[in-house]
């Protein structure tokens, strides 16, 4: 029998989850995972988007837009699409967790470093899912756009 205050009763419980269980190394698993698969997700979404505007893309390059500024613009067009997606995700996040507390348990705790963390991941997501786009403009040659 001990006693502990609060912040060590926590730190205790903590540490004894970590070593007893397998939950954080199961939940690692699943952010990995989660983020791969948004990437991919994100990846492929972006990557139809630059295969359907290929032509306006193109038409651009041959105004004289440079690649730096296509990739630019790209990356906004993904940073845009990343934060409102965020925005939305947060939104329902926030109304779940009302709904929760009102049963009389707060479902989850968000903590605003957590917040920023996963506000990150996700811009860290959209530019890696811009890339795979930017990579096919940046060998786009302009004249294919004005052949048949």
């Amino acid at each position: 029998m001990k006693a502990y205050t609060v912040p060590e009763f926590e730190r205790s419980t903590i540490d004894w989850v970590w070593r007893n269980t397998g939950i954080p190394s199961s939940f690692m698993t699943t952010i990995i995972l989660g983020f791969l698969v948004g990437v991919a997700v994100c990846g492929q979404t972006f990557y139809s988007f630059v295969l359907e505007n290929l032509k306006n893309l193109g038409a651009l390059k041959a105004m004289g837009a440079s690649n730096g500024l296509l990739a630019g613009m790209l990356l906004l067009q993904a940073m845009t699409v990343g934060v409102i997606g965020f925005g939305i995700g947060l939104g329902l996040t926030a109304i779940f967790g009302i709904i929760g507390a009102q049963k009389g348990s707060l479902p989850f705790k968000m903590v605003p470093l957590h917040l920023l963390q996963s506000f990150g991941a996700v811009l860290v997501i959209c530019v890696l899912a811009a890339l795979f786009g930017i990579r096919k403009v940046a060998r786009l040659e302009p004249a294919v756009v004005f052949r048949g």
